[in-house]
């Protein structure tokens, strides 16, 4: 059964390998992420490049604090699963 699952932060080390595995699972993931700097953010892109090398997934750029962007992204998906990293 595949799953469609958003993960909050999946740009850093701990959600981009989690998305990268349900990708690899059959998995339909988008990626919510900010690409705040307080850690390097060609790290967080480089994660996004291997991301994409284990299959397609919807990048979000944006905060879990911008309540209109959560409304719009849940309106629009229907998620099964919801990881906030």
């Amino acid at each position: 059964m595949s799953h469609k699952i958003l993960i909050t932060g999946g740009a850093g080390f701990i959600g981009s390998h989690l998305a990268g595995e349900f990708l690899h699972e059959g998995h339909s993931v988008a990626v919510l992420d900010n690409l705040d700097p307080y850690y390097d953010v060609m790290i967080k892109k480089r994660n996004l490049s291997l991301i994409g090398e284990r299959g397609e997934f919807e990048f979000i750029r944006g905060d879990v604090l911008d309540t209109r962007l959560l409304e719009e992204i849940f309106s629009g998906n229907d998620f099964n699963i919801v990881i906030h990293n």
